[in-house]
């Protein structure tokens, strides 16, 4: 799934905020690809929410 969104942001030039909740078996691997492809992510859900609601304000993500 990781893989897929770093596709996707890359090839799509996204410019609004994405949140995605990764829980599973792989998922330290997700979280892996996600910081090595510089995008930020949340341990949990309450930070996940922070981070939008900052880069909503447009404080970044």
């Amino acid at each position: 799934m990781a893989n897929g969104i770093v596709e996707a942001i890359n090839s799509l030039n996204v410019k609004v905020p994405i949140v995605v909740r990764m829980v599973g078996v792989n998922e330290d691997e997700g979280r892996q690809i996600l910081a090595d492809s510089n995008l930020p992510s949340a341990n949990q859900l309450s930070e996940a929410v922070q981070m939008a609601v900052a880069a909503a304000k447009g404080g970044g993500a």
